[in-house]
């Protein structure tokens, strides 16, 4: 990771944070993994990659909720419930553009 911090690479530097957070959570190591995590989380926020911001809020929530501390669990929560909703709403805009485009297409054709 050294190499990436050197080079500024803030995705590249996300995706190895939030991979070693999803890690070490695995492995019980709670304290580091959320360390691991934030930073993963603060870096894809940075460049706005909206796959690693969903991944460090799915990790988050529930590390801080077994932590006890559920407020924090819950802000992660409400987060990643805004990305997800976010998503799925791009997600439509270009199923709805693409069936306009074709049947604009095919009434042309006609």
């Amino acid at each position: 990771m050294a190499i990436k911090e050197r080079l500024g690479n803030k995705a590249s530097l996300a995706i190895s944070y939030i991979g070693l957070g999803q890690v070490q959570s695995r492995n019980g190591d709670r304290s580091e993994a959320i360390e691991n995590l934030k930073r993963g989380l603060a870096l894809a926020t940075a460049v706005d990659y909206v796959e690693y911001i969903k991944q460090g809020h799915e990790v988050l929530h529930p590390l801080y909720a077994e932590m006890g501390q559920k407020a924090l669990g819950y802000d992660h929560l409400l987060a990643l419930s805004v990305i997800k909703d976010s998503l799925l709403s791009e997600t439509n805009s270009k199923i709805i553009e693409e069936l306009t485009t074709k049947y604009q297409t095919e009434k042309l054709e006609q």
